[in-house]
């Protein structure tokens, strides 16, 4: 299934970095729960990633992928996601935890 979305977006402890808080995004998943898709990120660029979506025992979904377009070449990918509601756990200049929190509204294609 093909998705079209749009997320919104704010990095806890990253309130000191510039980023994007609007990501355009598309998102092609298997039956089986295999994603692939890009978006633009919160570094002003895009970003391709590849992974799978696990529905966990239908309370949340987990997507977990490899990701493209930040500062090293290819990062770890790993965001929860419930009704559109997202968080994603991320890591500033090395040394700095924070998470990404947002909404992101997605329409699904047939093809």
């Amino acid at each position: 299934m093909l998705s079209l979305a749009l997320a919104v977006s704010y990095h806890l402890n990253g309130e000191a970095y510039n980023f994007n808080s609007v990501h355009p995004h598309v998102r092609y998943t298997t039956e089986s729960g295999y994603i692939a898709g890009g978006y633009y990120n919160s570094e002003y660029t895009t970003s391709v990633y590849v992974g799978r979506s696990f529905d966990v025992y239908g309370y949340f979904n987990l997507d977990v992928a490899a990701v493209t377009g930040y500062k090293y070449t290819v990062v770890p990918y790993l965001r929860v996601e419930k009704n559109g509601f997202f968080v994603a756990p991320t890591i500033y200049h090395n040394t700095e935890l924070g998470a990404v929190v947002g909404y992101e509204w997605s329409f699904d294609t047939v093809w």
